[in-house]
């Protein structure tokens, strides 16, 4: 989560969106702008959360083309290209 989005309840409302948005379709163009737009570079799937929300489905990243860059267990890092 970016620094700032917590305080933010807009910035907070649209953050949340993408993010659903996101855990739906991993592999939509959507999804994709929106990790560029927040320059990220790798996504975390494993058993740890933030607030509660839902996780990332490994195989729904691995699906859409996301490449391992880390896997033990349940922990699973993936690569934004």
């Amino acid at each position: 989560m970016p620094f700032g989005v917590v305080t933010n309840v807009s910035l907070l409302a649209n953050y949340t969106r993408e993010v659903s948005a996101f855990v739906a379709d991993p592999g939509s163009p959507q999804g994709l702008r929106f990790l560029t737009s927040f320059g990220v570079t790798y996504i975390y799937s494993g058993p740890a959360r933030i607030y509660g929300r839902s996780g990332f489905d490994p195989i729904a990243l691995f699906t859409a083309g996301f490449r391992p860059a880390y896997h033990y267990n349940d922990v699973w890092i993936f690569q934004v290209a």
